[in-house]
């Protein structure tokens, strides 16, 4: 795989997060976003995701500050005082290790944050994946199974189910794919990519509990990989939760056997 400097690898894996979650919020009918206060802004090129009517750190959080650019003090009192004039209490700062200056963290602290865990960032090139054997069929699907998509997305995923209309709204919007693996005529899995010029993010990746272990998401990434290729893309990128020899990480695992590797492990910093 091609090598990266932290400021490069950085760009990549943190800008298709956030245009990915960018245009998943706004595929949110607007009587949902409207009741949520959900919005996305920008502080230089940091994405805010702002969303007081939900308490659920993934939908308030700052994606990629200090990534691409130098970051400033008055840029992290302008995005803490956005958060306080929506009425959300607790928000993440996700900070890349490729995030400059390189003592951003400090001036976080000083401001009441401290690290709350960490997310593994995750990135391969579209180099063929190893086959996975797997009895469930892999297809590609439309607006037909959005609501079978959302479904799997409210049950696997753990989304809130005033969730579902906005999650269902993301299949066949433009530079989305979407895939379900079908047990029978029976969608046991999901996944979904986001496609902005050569890079391909992986996410909302769930399988439903009756059908774990059965090789859906592996399968699944693998047939992503592929489509990503097909689309031109040189990177595909994903993003899971840390984990440890106690409480291992299936999604990790499964990643890693698939070729992606460890871009790094980025700390979330929460207010107090």
């Amino acid at each position: 795989m091609e090598i990266l400097t932290l400021d490069q690898l950085s760009q990549v894996v943190e800008y298709a997060e956030a245009r990915a979650v960018s245009d998943y919020i706004q595929a949110a009918p607007g009587d949902l976003r409207e009741l949520l206060g959900m919005r996305v802004e920008h502080v230089g090129r940091a994405t805010l995701v702002i969303t007081p009517g939900l308490d659920d750190l993934f939908y308030n959080r700052v994606i990629g500050l200090g990534v691409g650019e130098e970051a400033t003090e008055e840029q992290v009192d302008q995005i803490i005082q956005i958060y306080s004039d929506a009425g959300v209490g607790q928000f993440y700062f996700h900070l890349s290790p490729g995030a400059r200056p390189e003592y951003l963290w400090e001036w976080l602290e000083r401001r009441g944050f401290y690290p709350n865990g960490s997310w593994v960032k995750l990135i391969r090139d579209i180099s063929p994946p190893p086959f996975i054997e797997t009895t469930l069929r892999i297809e590609p699907i439309s607006s037909e199974y959005a609501d079978a998509f959302a479904a799997i997305g409210v049950e696997a995923f753990g989304l809130p189910e005033i969730l579902f209309p906005m999650l269902a709204n993301t299949v066949e919007r433009p530079d989305w794919r979407h895939f379900i693996a079908f047990d029978g005529d029976y969608p046991a899995a999901g996944g979904a990519m986001h496609v902005h010029k050569d890079v391909a993010w992986l996410g909302f990746m769930g399988t439903r509990e009756s059908h774990q272990k059965r090789g859906a998401q592996s399968a699944m990434a693998t047939r992503r990989i592929f489509e990503a290729a097909q689309s031109g893309c040189k990177w595909v990128v994903s993003d899971t939760f840390e984990h440890s020899e106690d409480q291992p990480n299936r999604s990790l695992l499964n990643l890693q056997r698939l070729g992606f590797e460890i871009a790094y492990w980025r700390v979330n910093f929460l207010n107090m």
